[in-house]
């Protein structure tokens, strides 16, 4: 029987991924009061798993755009309009500055 971090250094994961594997139900594990413990032989289910994030699925279009989000819309709109904002405020400083 394996702790978390013991099973986390053989598998060169951190314990926390450990951890989701099991909440996942990916990874056997038996509590033991507060902590898992995991069979030696059960990491053979996970050790062959692909590494880092799945690629982006690309639209029908081959556009990999998504549409966004209503409240993405709103922020990208007021993130525009404040860097509209900043940008004039900038310029109207530099006429000034020339006029000294």
């Amino acid at each position: 029987m394996l702790t978390t971090k013991q099973a986390a250094e053989r598998l060169g994961v951190s314990v926390r991924r450990v951890h989701a594997l099991i909440q996942d139900e990916r990874l056997p594990a038996e509590k033991l009061g507060r902590d898992y413990v995991i069979k030696e032989a059960d990491l053979k289910l996970v050790a062959d798993r692909p590494t880092g994030r799945p690629p982006k699925q690309a639209t029908a279009a081959g556009n990999s755009k998504r549409e966004l989000q209503p409240a993405e819309k709103t922020t990208h709109k007021l993130n525009e309009t404040f860097r509209k904002a900043l940008e004039g405020n900038q310029q109207a400083g530099k006429k000034e500055g020339r006029k000294k």
